[in-house]
């Protein structure tokens, strides 16, 4: 499967959320399970990296964003990566797939916090 995912940034913070530890609806533990991470998920048919960013974000945040505030900023393996600058802080109002979230300072992205896929963090430096 290949994924596309939305790194929402506002100056030099990044918002990550926590993944959660055990899936209600599918009754399994989901891939990177408690780890922080950029909002992401599968592409679906017929969707486009780009649409299945803009979806994934909506979905889990509740935000909704024009495809032309996403810009591509790398891919590792099989996930594409997307970024979305905010004017101002806010808060998202998460779905179930996320037990919090947090804004990090990018340059102690590989410090903190942890637990989080440093490939993803290095392209957010």
């Amino acid at each position: 499967m290949i994924y596309a995912g939305t790194a929402v940034t506002c100056g030099n913070l990044v918002l990550l959320g926590k993944r959660i530890e055990f899936c209600p609806i599918l009754k399994i533990k989901p891939n990177f399970a408690g780890y922080w991470s950029v909002f992401c998920g599968g592409i679906e048919t017929r969707e486009t990296p780009l649409e299945c960013a803009q979806r994934e974000l909506k979905e889990e945040t509740g935000w909704d964003f024009p495809l032309n505030e996403f810009k591509h900023i790398g891919n590792i393996d099989n996930l594409a990566l997307f970024n979305v600058e905010l004017k101002e802080m806010q808060n998202p109002k998460l779905c179930y797939e996320h037990t919090e979230s947090g804004w990090f300072k990018k340059e102690h992205l590989l410090i903190q916090p942890s637990p989080s896929d440093s490939r993803i963090m290095r392209l957010l430096i």
